[in-house]
């Protein structure tokens, strides 16, 4: 008998030690390919097969280099880069055994644009148009030093909510009309670039396939200030992490479409991250249902951080955590819509160290505001959650408490333009060369201190660098109009304002079809007098200036058109909410109704010379813009500041030499500044402002500047 003919006491065993099985491999890099094998009566005979059946070695282990051994570019691999390779073993008494793995041979890495085109325009901005087709154009450049085939993936939406009129067109392969996923490109030589379009028209809002913080800093500058007024009621799109957050119910499709490159095809989208290995080029589909708003609030945050960090840091900072609310941060840690979430006032210890003035007024209401937002939207996460599991008395409590929050920030947004309306009265257009100066100190020396360690403190040490980036990469526009940020306080209202009719609907929707509360009419003489009040602010809006009266008209109306319709579960009166809330966001947008004038010795607005130790009567007029008459108004503030901002003096009406008097007979009011009674350095610049009104009730404001000089000038 031979020596090895009797059956060996261990099966023979084998198995590919590396690649793993799914592994991928860059198709122009060595590759190493090793085995385990035991058992069996050595010694042992190897066979690599490829899943064409082609030998790749016959060793124990090898190297290979896939794009040598086909001969370059390897387009027998292409679409799916799929390759199985098999290892047989064979011992010595002719006893076989094998192993196999699925691998990816994949080019590197080509760098990937993105464009989205409708009517012929390309969309720099996110409003898209339903009515237009939708133009994705996908620009793909070979980055690497030999041509390669790439295949190209795109996740199109849900089976029964496939948009109509898809089609692809290759810009060098005929055409095609349906949707087909592992698509083969052509061969794209060295540094060359190929653009591919996907077109098709849907009822869905869609946005440009780009990571989600590309689109947060795309939308924070460029054309997006100009646009801003098209966002009055847009249907935008967003992308949403679902992992973090719960489903949230709501009418709105939403999506953004999927470009994979060198991917794996199988698996990748049925985990709950929707994600791929971390080498892939990919861009992720993000489809859910969500309020269109938040994300509206969400891109108008990040555009507001960048005006904040204009007037000062913490107030950007403020912004930028707001923004995140939006479904980054603000997933409920404790999901029990059972109970109602409190707001969590934020420790900023940062603004208390602030000088007092309208800078440190500014971050405290900016900060104020986020505990609101904060709680609003985790107040909405649990009434999805209430709503998903058919709870429709939580529902209502969850909900009931969204709309107070969102009342709230809406009253913060009012305090907020008043203050910003008093800062850029002294701040001027930024030129290019301050521009510079600006980005350079950001770029070498970082955020400030302070900014740090409150985005340290609150989570956000991650993107202090993309913030750093953020400002560097803004458009000089951003800059060079300090009224912007009234512009962004106004639209944050309106915004708002539609989130509230939306709550109140809801509101009403629930009580009535999920609860079974019955439907009522108003009294009559409630709606006798909901309807005077439009009556007469319609009338206010209609002088054109935001006056205290037209305030007072538009608080009382939202107050009762709410009542009215909590009341009566009757959403025939919505059209009363909805005229108030658009009424108040219109009033934001009104100019003051008092003319302040300064008069002698103060005669110009512009900079004038104050000798040290003298006392300058401060005198002016306050008189209705409409009708000229002197305007008697004993909210009446005057307040010195220096340069930085910090609070020198600060006098309000009364009867005593260090207080405002007003003079009727004379119409005018003045108070006197005694110079020699303040710490103040000669040659720095003070600002003298002039309000009427607290912060949310501003009805006036004025501004002037002095240069304390040397006695002897």
């Amino acid at each position: 008998m031979a020596p090895h003919s009797s059956p060996p006491e261990t099966p023979l065993f084998v198995e590919i030690a590396s690649p793993n099985d799914g592994d991928q491999i860059i198709e122009d890099e060595d590759a190493t390919f090793s085995s385990l094998v035991s058992g069996g009566v050595p010694p042992y005979k190897y066979m690599w097969r490829d899943k064409f059946g082609n030998v790749l070695s016959i060793s124990e282990n090898f190297n290979i280099n896939f794009y040598n051994y086909f001969g370059g570019p390897i387009e027998e691999l292409q679409p799916t880069c799929v390759d199985f390779i098999e290892l047989t073993v064979t011992d010595a008494i002719g006893v076989m055994a094998n192993d196999e793995i699925k691998i990816y041979v994949v080019p590197p890495p080509p760098k990937v644009g993105y464009e989205i085109w409708q009517n012929g325009k390309h969309k720099t901005v996110y409003i898209p148009e339903k009515s237009y087709t939708y133009e994705f154009r996908i620009k793909i450049t070979n980055m690497d030093d030999n041509p390669h085939y790439y295949s190209l993936k795109l996740q199109t939406p849900p089976e029964n909510d496939i948009p109509t009129g898809m089609e692809w067109k290759w810009n060098a392969n005929p055409k095609t009309d349906t949707i087909k996923n592992d698509l083969q490109t052509e061969l794209i030589n060295p540094g060359s670039t190929v653009t591919y379009y996907y077109r098709f028209k849907s009822d869905w809002d869609w946005i440009p396939p780009k990571s989600k913080m590309k689109i947060v800093w795309d939308a924070a500058w460029g054309k997006f200030h100009s646009e801003m007024a098209k966002l009055i009621d847009p249907k935008l799109a967003i992308s949403l992490t679902i992992t973090k957050i719960t489903k949230i119910v709501a009418d709105s499709k939403i999506g953004i479409p999927i470009v994979d490159f060198k991917f794996k095809p199988d698996g990748i989208y049925t985990t709950p991250t929707l994600q791929g290995p971390d080498s892939y080029v990919e861009v992720p589909l993000y489809v859910g249902q969500t309020k269109v708003q938040f994300y509206q609030l969400y891109l108008l945050d990040r555009f507001g951080s960048m005006l904040g960090f204009l007037f000062h840091p913490i107030c950007g900072v403020g912004h930028i955590i707001n923004s995140a609310f939006s479904y980054t941060k603000a997933f409920d840690p404790v999901p029990d819509y059972t109970e109602v979430v409190q707001p969590e006032p934020f420790d900023v210890p940062e603004i208390n160290s602030l000088p007092d003035g309208l800078y440190k007024k500014a971050a405290q209401e900016t900060f104020e505001m986020l505990s609101y937002s904060r709680a609003e939207e985790i107040s909405y996460i649990r009434y999805a959650g209430a709503v998903e599991d058919n709870a429709s008395d939580y529902a209502l409590l969850q909900l009931e408490a969204v709309k107070k929050y969102n009342s709230m920030c809406l009253e913060k947004i009012e305090t907020l333009n008043n203050i910003y309306k008093l800062i850029i009265l002294d701040e001027e257009p930024l030129t290019d060369e301050q521009i510079e100066e600006f980005k350079n100190k950001i770029s070498n020396g970082g955020l400030p201190s302070d900014t740090v360690s409150i985005l340290t403190r609150e989570g956000f040490e991650d993107e202090i660098p993309s913030i750093v980036q953020m400002i560097l990469d803004a458009d000089p526009d951003l800059y060079r109009d300090p009224s912007l940020i009234i512009d962004y306080n106004n639209l944050n209202g309106k915004l708002r304002s539609n989130l509230s009719n939306e709550y109140i609907r809801e509101i009403t929707e629930i009580k009535v079809n999920q609860l079974g509360q019955s439907v009522s009419d108003g009294t009559p003489s409630d709606i006798e007098e909901i309807k005077t009040l439009k009556d007469n602010i319609q009338s206010g809006l209609n002088k054109g200036y935001a006056t205290q009266e037209l305030r007072d008209n538009i608080q009382s109306m939202l107050n009762l058109a709410n009542a009215l319709i909590i009341k009566t579960n009757n959403n025939n009166y919505l059209h009363y909410y909805s005229f108030v809330t658009d009424a108040w966001v219109k009033y934001l947008s009104l100019p003051m109704p008092y003319k302040i004038s300064f008069l002698p010795p103060i005669t110009t607005m512009d900079k004038f010379n104050l000798k040290n130790g003298r006392t300058l009567p401060i005198k002016f007029t306050a008189r209705d813009d409409d009708t000229g008459e002197f305007i008697y108004d004993d909210t009446v503030n005057v307040t010195i500041t220096n340069s930085t901002g910090h609070l020198i003096a600060f006098f309000t009406n009364g009867t005593g030499t260090d207080s405002v008097r007003i003079n009727s007979i004379k119409e005018q009011y003045i108070v006197n500044f005694h110079t020699k009674n303040y710490d103040l350095n000669v040659g720095d610049t003070y600002t003298i402002h002039v309000t009427f009104g607290e912060a949310d009730t501003l009805q006036g404001y004025v501004i002037t500047h002095f240069t304390l000089v040397d006695r002897k000038h």
